[in-house]
């Protein structure tokens, strides 16, 4: 268990774009944290099943971020797209995460 050392104080989700052909949406999120310490230099969010394109810090400065959803290549295979089992996706999940 990971502790946090910051709390989210508020948080704001705009939704800019629906597509229900590629079952996508287009967002950004604006999270206000407080951290409990001075030197706060890292946060983990948990972002899967998204692509995160950028990350600002105080509305100004592009930060440079890390992002890794072993899930998200679960099931990606086109030409197996017929099969959207259980035991399919199941297996691949367990193959995503290295399990």
């Amino acid at each position: 268990l990971t502790t946090r050392h910051y709390r989210v104080s508020h948080q704001i989700l705009s939704l800019t774009g629906i597509n229900f052909q590629t079952k996508s949406i287009i967002g950004c999120v604006e999270i206000t944290l407080i951290p409990s310490r001075d030197n706060l230099k890292h946060i983990r969010l948990n972002a899967k099943q998204l692509r995160i394109y950028s990350v600002c810090l105080n509305n100004s400065i592009d930060t440079s971020f890390q992002y890794f959803d072993p899930t998200l290549d679960v099931c990606q295979d086109r030409e197996q797209e017929e099969r959207r089992d259980l035991e399919y996706y199941s297996e691949n999940h367990l193959s995503g995460c290295n399990l």
